[in-house]
């Protein structure tokens, strides 16, 4: 009989100590469940700051592709103006001067045009009497 009893508290410790170590088991597992739990929602919160930078960087890298484009159409637009003003330029600089009847400009542009054929006029000829003849066709 006492060797039942032994038997019995043996039991009843090895029991105790099946259910202690059950117990930690379980307090582990949740522990780590909810470290599990916090770390998937702390993925999602960084997916999400992902997908924005994304959304971010293609909208900024359009407006720089717009931009591009926009500064490629300028450059075209100045390099033809650039070509305008050159034979402009080199219109005024020939040593004929074309008379102002041939191309029947406004006043304003006749004013803005006076200093030119006036420089013309010096660069070309010697005499003021030809400036002053030069000064006369305007008017």
């Amino acid at each position: 009989m006492e060797e039942e009893v032994d038997a019995r508290e043996q039991a009843g410790c090895q029991l105790q100590s099946v259910q202690a170590q059950l117990s930690e088991w379980r307090r582990c597992q949740e522990e780590e469940a909810g470290e599990a739990e916090a770390l998937a929602q702390y993925l999602a919160e960084k997916t999400e700051v992902v997908e924005r930078l994304e959304r971010a960087h293609q909208r900024l890298q359009q407006e720089l592709d717009d931009a591009t484009v926009d500064l490629g159409q300028q450059k075209q637009v100045l390099r033809t103006l650039e070509k305008k003003q050159h034979k402009l330029t080199s219109s005024w600089q020939s040593p004929t001067l074309q008379t102002v009847e041939d191309h029947e400009p406004t006043q304003q542009v006749k004013r803005s045009i006076v200093p030119c054929l006036c420089v013309s006029a010096i660069n070309h000829t010697k005499s003021v009497d030809d400036i002053h003849q030069y000064m006369e066709q305007i008017k």
